[in-house]
C-alpha cells in the first residue's frame, strides 16, 4: 500500500483506506471514496498539486491532501478480494 502521492500516471489504483482527517468529509463530497479507482493524470512541478481521475471524476488536490490517500495497484485489489473469498 502507497500514499496516492507516491502513484505512477502509467498505473490505475484502488483507494483503500484515507487516513483521519478533518479533510475526510470533503474527500467524500467529491467522491474520492474507499474502493473507486484513481489514476495520477499530472503533477505540477515543484512540489505543486496533483490531478486525478476518480471513477468519472478529475480531482485536484495539494500533496499533503494526496498523502491522506491510500491506494493499492488495480490488480493487487482483485487478488485480495478473491483470497477474501476463498477463506469465508
Amino acid at each position: 500500500m502507497i500514499s496516492a502521492i507516491e502513484m505512477h500516471s502509467d498505473q490505475s489504483y484502488i483507494i483503500h483506506s484515507i487516513i483521519d482527517s478533518p479533510l475526510q468529509v470533503n474527500f467524500l463530497e467529491i467522491g474520492v471514496l474507499v474502493g473507486k479507482r484513481i489514476k495520477l493524470l499530472h503533477q505540477a512541478p515543484f512540489s505543486g498539486s496533483m490531478a486525478f481521475e476518480v471513477g468519472e471524476n478529475l480531482v485536484f488536490m495539494r500533496k499533503s491532501e494526496a498523502n491522506l490517500i491510500q491506494v493499492i495497484p488495480e490488480g493487487e485489489n482483485q487478488d485480495n478480494k478473491e483470497s477474501v473469498l476463498k477463506t469465508i
